[in-house]
């Protein structure tokens, strides 16, 4: 079942904005509302109160892969390196 099917039939709108202005890192959010429907319905995330484990099970599925440093193949011995740039070794 979805978060937002657990916290009182609000909308996936309201969960994923009051678990964004739940986020440590976050100070302020811009919301795209079109409709005076969709303002209230956003507004609202600020009065949703999100449990420990909501928030740690919306934190789980949108825990991204990390992209850096590349996975190397299964076995290689790949190794990466840092080269200075061409302009940075000139002695001109």
């Amino acid at each position: 079942m979805h978060v937002a099917e657990r916290v009182r039939r609000v909308s996936a709108a309201q969960v994923a904005l009051a678990w964004l202005l739940g986020r440590p890192a976050i100070t302020s959010l811009v919301v795209g509302a079109r409709t005076s429907e969709q303002l209230a319905d956003n507004l609202a995330a600020a009065d949703l109160k999100l449990t420990a484990e909501q928030r740690a099970r919306l934190d789980e599925v949108s825990r991204q892969p990390l992209l850096y440093p590349p996975a190397a193949p299964s076995g290689s011995r790949a190794r990466l390196t840092a080269r200075p740039c061409s302009s940075c070794t000139s002695t001109s």
